[in-house]
């Protein structure tokens, strides 16, 4: 139990993940995704990072399929991480 000022909350346990505003959750995130960029080898696709936010983008000119197979890798990607309670 957690006190709190006129009440008492129920806690609950955490299983995976970083607690919100800890001094060590951006250094985890950033070793959690620093594997990102392996769905782009192949591709004419490229990637900008920024805090928690993540852009595929591509031209045209080249293969337009190469963006729906770095999708279909990205959604593998975060599956693994979903099936390994990351």
């Amino acid at each position: 139990m957690q006190k709190s000022i006129n009440s008492l909350l129920n806690t609950a346990c955490i299983t995976s993940g970083v607690t919100q505003g800890s001094v060590l959750g951006p250094t985890l995130f950033l070793l959690f995704i620093n594997d990102i960029e392996d769905i782009l080898f192949g591709t004419s696709v490229c990637m900008k990072l920024f805090a928690d936010d993540v852009k595929l983008y591509s031209s045209f000119a080249y293969n337009s399929h190469d963006l729906q197979v770095v999708c279909d890798r990205l959604t593998v990607w975060a599956g693994v991480a979903t099936s390994n309670s990351i």
